[in-house]
């Protein structure tokens, strides 16, 4: 060793060395205020009456038709049409909604405790990887923040949280699971993950192909735990649902359709303005682990490839929301602080250049941190909000007849008229081709109105204005334009009362 080696080796006493540590300081309270922004923005939502987002009451519906013994994978009519969504959120969601009831809350404290167990498996991820206790919840803050980019999704009555979790449980267990069962348990978790949403595919094909190279055993038993429970569970979905389970999870999204202008923006619009620091590091991480740990740098390569396709494939189609970025943010919040942690221990040395470097390194955290920050008031419904709930509310129960909602369908309900609203799965189901369960479904809903089973429908799609005679369109609400806070505003907007 030169003399030079041995000086840029040897401890710095100096006044910077000693302020080193405190550098964390530069960002923890702010990590440690968006850690309390969520916490305050669940405590204001989780109990709010009405739905935080338009999609959350097909929850709700899906799990009364549980309770009741109906099936939620069968012929599409005006009364029901499936998701084309695994089942397994909704029967968790199902398993405790007798202490709950079947609104919103049970599916809601579903997704929160799903939220907190992906920030558990987070923290404990860090911890495995080598980082500190400080990094470790950096991470967990990091993944907090993009609560809000995420269309606060985290605390909803929607299936993604619960899906996250045992993505990033599958995740955990094949990294650090030893031996055959090991492996076989992180394929078997991966599994669970599909039955709650089938993009897992798209994370697990990407991350079993890249360890192979490394571990190829060890990759082979996680597949085929992961294959054998999806290749069974569906092929008892299929046999005991007369085929329907197989047409609404594999036919109506084969026949999704693609938003070409998303394709690019997001990567310009999506990702990289809120998460590019992140991405950078954690791309810098995979690479510098290379040399040292080549299984740890294809594992964890494949896990961001798989999340990065997820999210993008995910996010281009029509009618998808940043929602479908989430796979990203945990994979970020993992790595970023990894990768942080090693460059801070490479610029340990007294040559001036390295000893910037700590500086340089806790103000990213910072910046990382700060480009994430938002109001949590503004994420929890207002007074205008529940205002204009309650108006729609009592304007359907003003209604003589049963009225059939289009969107929104938790407000049939909540007025006591049956919940036969149909919300996003009439779309998903319309686009699909040569196929004629769609025109089945049409006949189905135009002969329910024809018949007389409604008094009236809010926002008709087309066919229908075209096929029944309906009366002049009634505004529901005032305009979403000139409503101010418009967030949480109820989807609905037109009454047509069906004539005869």
């Amino acid at each position: 060793m030169t003399t030079a080696d041995r000086e840029d080796a040897a401890p710095d006493g100096g006044p910077f060395a000693l302020a080193v540590p405190l550098l964390h300081l530069l960002w923890l309270p702010l990590a440690l205020a968006l850690i309390g922004f969520f916490l305050y923005a669940v405590a204001g939502r989780i109990g709010y009456p009405y739905p935080l987002e338009w999609l959350e009451p097909a929850t709700s519906d899906t799990v009364a038709r549980i309770l009741r013994g109906l099936p939620i994978y069968c012929a599409p009519s005006y009364e029901f049409v499936a998701s084309m969504k695994t089942p397994l959120y909704d029967y968790v969601v199902a398993s405790v909604s007798s202490i709950f009831g079947t609104d919103l809350v049970a599916g809601r404290l579903v997704s929160v405790l799903s939220t907190g167990g992906v920030c558990f498996l987070l923290w404990r991820f860090i911890h495995r990887e080598g980082a500190s206790g400080i990094w470790a919840l950096f991470g967990v803050a990091l993944f907090l923040a993009t609560y809000n980019i995420s269309r606060q999704w985290y605390d909803i009555a929607r299936l993604d949280t619960l899906f996250l979790f045992v993505l990033v449980a599958a995740a955990y267990a094949l990294r650090f699971w030893r031996g055959a069962a090991g492996a076989a348990g992180a394929g078997v978790l991966l599994a669970a993950a599909y039955f709650t949403k089938q993009t897992v595919l798209l994370v697990a094909i990407p991350l079993l192909l890249l360890l192979a190279l490394a571990a190829p055993r060890r990759a082979a038993i996680a597949a085929l735990g992961f294959a054998a429970p999806v290749l069974i569970g569906m092929t008892i979905l299929h046999v005991s649902t007369d085929g329907w389970s197989t047409f609404f999870l594999v036919e109506v999204p084969r026949n999704g359709e693609i938003d070409r202008g998303v394709i690019l923006s997001f990567w310009s619009l999506d990702l990289l303005p809120p998460l590019g620091l992140a991405l950078l590091t954690s791309l810098g991480w995979v690479a510098a682990i290379w040399r040292c740990d080549r299984e740890g740098a294809l594992f964890h390569g494949g896990l961001l490839l798989g999340a990065l396709f997820c999210g993008w494939l995910g996010r281009i189609h029509v009618g998808s929301t940043s929602n479908a970025l989430m796979p990203i943010f945990a994979v970020l919040a993992l790595m970023m602080p990894l990768a942080l942690q090693r460059l801070l221990q490479q610029s340990a040395g007294r040559h001036p250049t390295r000893r910037a470097l700590p500086l340089a390194i806790h103000a990213v955290a910072l910046l990382q941190l700060a480009l994430l920050s938002y109001d949590p008031r503004g994420v929890i419904p207002d007074a205008s909000d529940l205002a204009a709930a309650e108006r729609l509310a009592a304007f359907l129960s003003g209604i003589d007849g049963n009225v059939l909602v289009m969107d929104d369908r938790y407000f049939s309900r909540l007025a006591g008229k049956p919940s036969s609203g149909l919300d996003f799965a009439v779309a998903d189901l319309l686009r699909v081709k040569h196929s004629p369960v769609p025109e089945d479904f049409k006949r189905s809903l135009l002969d329910a109105l024809q018949a007389a089973k409604f008094v009236g429908i809010i926002d008709p799609p087309d066919f229908v204005i075209d096929q029944v005679k309906l009366g002049a369109p009634v505004a529901i609400q005032m305009s979403l334009q000139t409503a101010g806070h418009v967030r949480f505003r109820p989807r609905p907007e037109q009454y047509y009362a069906v004539l005869r």
